[in-house]
């Protein structure tokens, strides 16, 4: 071999490894920007699952409170019931 083989062979050496270094260099960006864009869809994600949860906390005890009033209303409503059944004929006196 030739000089001039010898040092075209290491031009094409150098020329794969620079190559080489640029694409794991861009390789590792690329992986960083997707680590960051995750880590904010997950911080998103937990938002919105921690808002989904106070939200059912919230109707929850909302449905309590209306269960409750139902309760009462119902409750005077059979109580007006018994009333109107036990002295019907009082009503036109």
């Amino acid at each position: 071999m030739t000089n001039l083989q010898i040092f075209g062979l290491f031009g094409i050496g150098i020329g794969i490894g620079i190559a080489g270094v640029a694409w794991g260099y861009d390789q590792h960006q690329k992986r960083k920007k997707e680590q960051e864009r995750f880590r904010r869809e997950r911080a998103d994600f937990k938002a919105r699952t921690e808002s989904g949860r106070q939200m059912i906390t919230d109707l929850s005890s909302r449905l309590v409170k209306k269960d409750e009033q139902v309760r009462v209303l119902l409750q005077e409503n059979l109580s007006l019931k018994e009333r109107d059944t036990e002295t019907p004929w009082q009503t036109f006196a």
